[in-house]
């Protein structure tokens, strides 16, 4: 329980609490981030850790979504440039 009490009181800032490569949009000129309906004020370190997750997850399932060798190899590189 100790991590627990520590994680819900350690409100360091406004965090978005869903921050994955979808909620992140980005052109030449600006970031922006949407989709802040989950947010609290939390760690900051979690939104971070929630960024890196999505893309360790995203890079393993493409073993189950690209058939092809050659094409699932190269969506890993892209997704590897995120880090």
């Amino acid at each position: 329980m100790f991590f627990k009490d520590l994680y819900m009181t350690k409100t360091e800032a406004l965090i978005h609490n869903d921050l994955h490569t979808g909620s992140i949009m980005v052109d030449e000129n600006t970031t922006k981030v949407i989709d802040p309906e989950f947010a609290f004020y939390g760690p900051m370190a979690h939104d971070i850790g929630t960024y890196f997750a999505n893309l360790v997850i995203a890079y393993a399932a493409q073993e189950a979504h690209r058939i092809d060798g050659k094409e699932r190899n190269l969506y890993r590189q892209w997704i590897l440039l995120f880090f």
